[in-house]
């Protein structure tokens, strides 16, 4: 095998060293090492009793067509500069590849040091880069310094691997923390690869960077195993690979990483993770979205939160309120929804209504004005939060059917399993049918969701692009008939983006089924592409340009991630887009007990 990739294993020197690190001889040792995980049989040499494993120094020298003489004056260090010929043929004879044959030269020949610092400060991230981070949306990602720092990641990043904290350092989470060998199953391989990796960013810096020559003297006193794998000498950079994870946050998954240099920053690179099209890792990333995107969307409401209190207070205490007190509020209230990314037309309704209401009647003659505008604001954020709940309609003969649309990835497979959950809670006998039979194990995946729910899913067909779906949601109802079950919930193929050929299927199930309510499912992390989505969806599937939510029209439903609810998909004309207030203690009428954080878009 070339140099840098796995053989036999030097034994471990009994002290502590950080050798190839402040070391004066770093060729002699690399050459040492790479010598020892040489085997004789690879160059046609008997084997026999060796008291030294790998070549002996002579066999190397007769390999490489130099004196014995002069390869041990190398490896000691009396000799520091040996021709490219040379450097060439110990690379052959060691079996190096590319990347172990460049740094050897770079031992040989090293390049001009500049001058050194008195004092090197810590690294950071430019602020540019981390914002960079945050909107790398459905992307984990970090970046590291030059010694395997963690100088900032997105909170994806943090999800997928439990977090390395800000200023941690990769290499001692894989050797000193426990937890590393349960996020990585193959433990062995990601040891070997992170001190490669280590090696290589010490062929880069300055022989005695205090922060390097600290590292490493840490590890290899306080674990045998990196000491063993630094004497290897190993060197490979961190560009790109694959590894198998088990995520706290949604379990084992297996990710490609890429890694792309900072040039603004020397020695520090961005690592990114993602997953193979359609595979289960992916969609676990897609989980993981999710969650990063509740945990956002309650960020988002605090800061709102926060911002409108502070507004809100300079009203109080005053007796009278003028016009330009009201504009003043009306303008801080609306940059902070603009800044909750609310969509424009919905802030420009909200503001309107309010400086309406609070220059009205119901102001200038209250006792206490600054109260009732406060009382208006409220008023209003209900309204656009949620309002009055809706049932879900149920048709006068069953069975009921209630169609499942949206976009891929935005969870409408989970929520077939959640409704079925409790409408069986609610004494009805639904059935899942499976029309998607486009996303791979989409049918499967339904019919593990069905019977965790304990509903019964029908399925005739094994999807993966084989299959009628418009034929299997005709014989879904006539099984339902059948079979007696009152409720019919017809999971759709997901969209990517506006597909004009799923739309149109959707509008073909929808006229073969003629469903009594059709969920349009989107995550809340959308922010304003909700309502474009919300009308291209109602658009496509030809419904009625604009009704309210209790007139025959099909209404639309925006899941949301745990309690949260997004702002930027609420109300706005057309569509109306209602959220309906949940929390575990309370839950509205009709909708199932836990799933927090609804709304109801009327096309």
């Amino acid at each position: 095998m070339k140099g840098g990739s796995r053989g036999a294993t030097p034994p471990a020197r009994d002290r502590p060293t950080v050798d190839g690190v402040s070391h004066p001889n770093l060729l002699g040792e690399f050459l040492r090492a790479r010598r020892e995980l040489t085997r004789p049989e690879d160059h046609g040499l008997p084997v026999g009793r060796r008291r030294v494993p790998g070549l002996r120094r002579e066999e190397v020298a007769m390999l490489a067509g130099i004196s014995a003489e002069y390869y041990l004056r190398l490896e000691r260090g009396r000799d520091r500069h040996p021709s490219a010929q040379v450097v060439e043929a110990l690379a052959r004879v060691l079996d190096l590849d590319d990347e172990s044959t460049s740094y050897l030269a770079s031992l040989a020949t090293p390049a001009p040091r500049a001058p050194r610092r008195s004092r090197r400060g810590p690294e950071r991230v430019a602020p540019e880069i981390a914002r960079m981070l945050d909107a790398l949306d459905g992307v984990p990602a970090m970046v590291m310094g030059r010694c395997m720092d963690v100088l900032a990641y997105n909170r994806l990043s943090e999800l997928l691997c439990g977090g390395v904290p800000s200023g941690g350092n990769v290499v001692r989470h894989v050797f000193l923390d426990p937890s590393s060998r349960d996020l990585y199953p193959d433990w062995s391989d990601v040891a070997e690869e992170t001190v490669a990796a280590l090696r290589a960013s010490a062929a880069a810096a300055v022989p005695d960077d205090p922060r390097l020559v600290t590292l490493v003297g840490e590890l290899s006193v306080k674990s045998a195993e990196f000491r063993r794998l630094w004497a290897r000498h190993d060197v490979r950079a961190k560009a790109a690979g694959s590894k198998r994870l088990v995520s706290p946050a949604v379990g084992p998954l297996t990710v490609r990483w890429e890694t792309f240099a900072v040039a603004s920053a020397p020695g520090q690179l961005m690592v990114t993770y993602f997953a193979e099209p359609g595979s289960p890792s992916e969609e676990a990333l897609t989980a993981l979205q999710r969650l990063a995107g509740a945990s956002r969307v309650v960020e988002v409401f605090d800061t709102l939160s926060e911002r409108l209190s502070g507004t809100l207070a300079g009203l109080r205490g005053k007796g009278r309120l003028s016009d330009a007190d009201i504009d003043a509020t009306a303008r801080e209230i609306r940059i902070a929804l603009l800044e909750a990314d609310v969509a424009l037309p919905v802030v420009r309704g909200f503001i309107a209504r309010v400086k309406e209401r609070a220059k009205g009647a119901e102001v200038s003659g209250a006792l206490n004005p600054a109260q009732q505008v406060v009382k208006i604001v409220n008023d209003e954020l209900v309204t656009i939060l949620g309002g009055e709940t809706r049932r879900i309609r149920l048709a006068k003969e069953p069975p009921s059917v209630i169609m499942l649309a949206g976009l891929q990835g935005s969870g409408k497979t989970t929520l077939a399993g959640k409704l079925a959950h409790w409408l069986k809670n609610q004494g009805h006998t639904p059935l899942l049918v499976a029309c998607d039979l486009q996303r791979p194990n989409a049918v499967n995946q339904l019919q593990i969701v069905g019977e965790r729910a304990g509903a019964t899913t029908f399925a005739p067909e094994p999807g993966n692009g084989v299959g009628d779906p418009v034929d299997v949601a005709r014989r879904g109802i006539a099984h339902a008939r059948e079979k007696h079950h009152d409720i019919v919930i017809v999971d759709t193929a997901g969209r990517l983006g506006v597909d004009e050929e799923l739309m149109r299927q959707a509008a073909d199930i929808r006229d073969a089924v003629t469903p009594d309510e059709t969920l349009f499912v989107v995550d809340a992390m959308i922010g304003q592409d909700a309502v474009a989505t919300a009308e291209a969806f109602r658009d496509a599937s030809g419904s009625p340009a604009s009704c309210s939510p209790s007139s025959t029209a099909t209404p639309a439903v925006v899941r949301r991630s745990r309690s949260a609810r997004s702002p930027a998909s609420r109300s706005c004309s057309p569509p109306t887009v209602r959220s309906s207030p949940t929390s575990t203690s309370s839950t509205p009428t009709g909708w199932p007990p836990g799933s927090s954080g609804w709304a109801t878009c009327s096309p």
